[in-house]
């Protein structure tokens, strides 16, 4: 059972588990049937990487048409901020 253990820890220390499970929440919001928290969303914003992670999180706010919300329309141009920093 430790072998085991090993090799999994092993695979989690990687740069590639690392990164994987850094992406996770990304990959997640396209799927997850509820709308998350403005907050949540902000924190994913200061996790983003890349363009595409960025369009997750604009997707998932326009798939429930949540920018007549204050805070989500923040959230919306916190992200377009960010893609005309670059």
């Amino acid at each position: 059972m430790s072998f085991l253990r090993s090799i999994f820890q092993a695979y989690n220390d990687s740069d590639h588990g690392k990164e994987k499970k850094r992406a996770r929440p990304f990959r997640e919001l396209d799927g997850f049937p509820m709308l998350h928290s403005s907050n949540y969303l902000n924190s994913l914003i200061s996790k983003a990487k890349t363009d595409d992670e960025l369009d997750l999180i604009l997707d998932h706010l326009y798939k429930f048409d949540t920018l007549d919300i204050d805070s989500y329309k923040k959230v919306e141009q916190k992200i377009i901020d960010k893609r005309w920093e670059e």
